[in-house]
């Protein structure tokens, strides 16, 4: 067909020349395009090892990760695998000892992994080998080696790539980077009444009262109701559906005489439904009063006559009244003395700053009682010396600073201060990947057991870790395996193609020159 076109268009002989030299910069055109080809399959032969075998951490052999070193891929998985085989820093224990099998661990390593948000996980808990905040959960003295669990929302900042296993509050993540095991829910999930109070204990027939529950949840509960029951000359109950840790019920109270009230929790986990003994109240209703007897008995005129005595009772005559409990509250706080003493939290430390810590605890009940202050330390020690423990004492193995069990009266406060030291120079050690907030720039710390009210003091760390950490790798795009292979196999093909049609249009002339020289044209 092509012979037949050019044949008929009109040729003059002084164009031979002009067609050779054609053909000889289509060679070279032909010559660069196959350089131009090879180089871009050498390079993605040179990606797919990136791809494959993706770089690890500077700083990814923690001692908090149980399968130190686990890339996002299915080399990742299969090292899971290994470290299951070999038992690896106890993985396998571990994973005995929450009821995961094989088959199922195995499942979940060969389904594609993903990146799991906080915003979705956060009230799942992480699993490591390290105690790094006093919000931990001690498995230790449950399977072999040293074994915490924590909030995840408190131990990943945004994200962390996994492959989930499991089925319902059974639903577990294994994690890249550390191997560590992520958890719905822990193995014995409970929801306690923690209060019941009422607004008033002695009323009129005709007044109204409001009561209040307050409850706590502990390994994964949620909260799905309160259950309140009223007994008396008027019986009566009713259910609160809410996930919020209080809930109240208001009372119109017609009859005379002594009422009590109980509530019971319930969670979406039914079988962990708990009803608290000490969530009882209870309010006497008095008809409406008559001209008012006062107590015979000497110096205790002020006080009205009332079966079966005139003897009022309180929390210091009797604390084991309802809502005589102690209610003692942890906080803590960190000033910069080198910066004026501002607040730490709102400061960037240097190294050599010092750092003044106070901890908090205020009763505000009606009872003394006592609280255990501890402080871990872990990862302020990553950054900070320990220069004066403040009277704690300070255990190397825990690395944490106890002052024991303090007791405290009622309406009053305690305090409890130390001090750290910002180490000069600030270390450069890269962030680990599976443990986010080790040398991650700040020093985080709570006291308190929930991991609430945790504390966060920026840290000056040198400027290269931050450009690369904190600017650069924030900056680049979340790109993985399946986003690099596409645009290698885009380039790839438009290579080949220019390459394939420098070769077409070479033999285009090659026919042309030909045909020429028999004289069909």
């Amino acid at each position: 067909m092509f012979r037949k076109l050019v044949s008929n268009l009109p040729f003059s002989p002084a164009l031979v020349s002009q067609l050779g030299f054609y053909a000889r910069r289509l060679r070279k055109e032909e010559t660069t395009r196959r350089i131009g080809l090879f180089m871009t399959a050498l390079a993605l032969i040179v990606q797919s090892f990136t791809v494959f075998v993706p770089a690890t951490s500077a700083n990814g052999n923690d001692s908090n990760d149980m399968c130190p070193g686990v890339s996002r891929d299915a080399a990742g998985a299969k090292k899971i695998k290994k470290c299951y085989d070999n038992n690896t820093r106890h993985f396998r224990d571990v994973m005995n000892y929450f009821g995961i099998s094989k088959s199922e661990l195995w499942k979940a390593l060969d389904s594609n992994g993903s990146w799991r948000y906080t915003t979705t996980y956060k009230n799942w808990y992480t699993f490591g080998h390290e105690s790094r905040s006093s919000d931990v959960k001690n498995y230790s003295g449950q399977v072999p080696g040293s074994l915490y669990a924590r909030k995840w929302k408190n131990t990943i900042e945004t994200r962390q790539w996994g492959w989930k296993g499991g089925t319902g509050d059974t639903q577990f993540i294994i994690l890249a980077d550390c191997g560590n095991l992520a958890l719905k829910r822990l193995l014995k999930p409970s929801a306690a009444c923690v209060s019941l109070t009422a607004s008033k204990r002695d009323i009129l027939v005709g007044e109204s009262i409001t009561l209040t529950a307050k409850a706590s949840t502990d390994d994964g509960a949620e909260i799905a109701a309160y259950n309140f029951t009223q007994t008396g000359p008027v019986t009566d109950k009713t259910t609160v559906k809410t996930d919020n840790e209080s809930a109240t019920w208001k009372r119109t109270l017609a009859t005379a005489g002594t009422y009590k009230y109980t509530v019971s929790i319930d969670t979406t986990n039914n079988k962990d439904n708990i009803t608290s003994k000490s969530c009882v109240e209870q309010v006497t209703v008095k008809e409406k009063p008559v001209p008012i007897e006062y107590c015979p008995i000497p110096g205790k005129e002020h006080l009205k006559k009332d079966d079966p005595g005139c003897v009022e009772e309180n929390c210091t005559t009797n604390p084991n009244l309802p809502g005589c409990a102690p209610d003692i509250d942890v906080n803590k706080t960190a000033v910069n003395r080198v910066q004026d003493n501002k607040d730490a939290t709102q400061t960037t430390a240097n190294g050599g700053d010092i750092l003044i810590f106070t901890i908090t605890a205020t009763n505000s009940g009606k009872t003394a009682g006592t609280v255990l202050l501890e402080d871990n330390l872990t990862d302020a020690l990553e950054y900070a010396s320990l220069t004066d423990n403040g009277g704690g004492t300070f255990d190397e193995a825990s690395q944490t600073l106890s002052w024991g069990d303090v007791s405290i009266e009622p309406s009053t406060t305690t305090t409890r201060t130390f001090i750290m030291t910002v180490k000069d120079p600030v270390p450069a050690m890269a962030q680990n990947h599976g443990t986010p907030d080790s040398y991650d720039c700040v020093i985080s710390n709570a006291v308190r057991k929930d991991g609430e009210g945790m504390i966060k003091i920026p840290v000056a760390c040198p400027v290269a870790k931050e450009v690369i950490e904190q600017t650069i790798v924030e900056q680049l795009p979340s790109t993985g395996p399946g986003e690099n292979m596409l645009f290698g196999g885009i380039l790839l093909t438009i290579v080949t193609f220019f390459w394939a049609r420098s070769r077409q249009l070479g033999k285009e002339v090659r026919l042309i020159r030909k045909d020429f020289s028999a004289s069909t044209i």
